[in-house]
């Protein structure tokens, strides 16, 4: 991987200032930061928690390839990213994405179309494990 781009898978939650921290440094003016964490309720139902599962072997060449794309724009610094497998409570950090860019406009559209490209893309699957039962929901259709 690049120096510009960095993944970790972690079994559980994310730690979304080590993502940010790792981004960091006094060429950037903009450090964009994207959490995202466990719904409590969809619907009417009660999540009691999400199960991650992740392609691990290929999982982060599709996200460097990504961020690469995110890289056409010159004031994208570099981009980090941490994603959980395993189990998860609600509240739990699942995600976390940092860019950091010489200006906030190109960090808040890299980030987006980071995430974007994540939910379609990546070899990430998520069971959400509800009082009505579990079923597997959104996640890549191919990798």
């Amino acid at each position: 991987m690049s120096k510009r781009f960095s993944f970790e898978l972690v079994e559980g939650a994310v730690d979304p200032e080590k993502v940010r921290l790792s981004v960091a440094g006094e060429d950037a003016g903009s450090v964009v930061l994207f959490v995202g964490s466990v719904r409590g309720h969809v619907g009417d139902e009660k999540v009691l928690r999400l199960e991650y599962e992740a392609w691990a072997e290929r999982v982060g060449e599709v996200l460097e390839a990504l961020a690469e794309e995110s890289f056409d724009d010159p004031d994208v610094l570099r981009v980090c990213v941490q994603h959980s497998v395993g189990s998860l409570e609600p509240g739990e950090p699942t995600v976390a994405v940092a860019v950091a860019s010489g200006h906030r406009a190109a960090g808040f559209k890299a980030a987006e179309e980071f995430m974007k490209g994540l939910k379609e893309r990546a070899p990430l699957w998520k069971k959400e494990v509800r009082t009505g039962g579990a079923a597997w929901v959104g996640g890549c259709t191919h990798a």
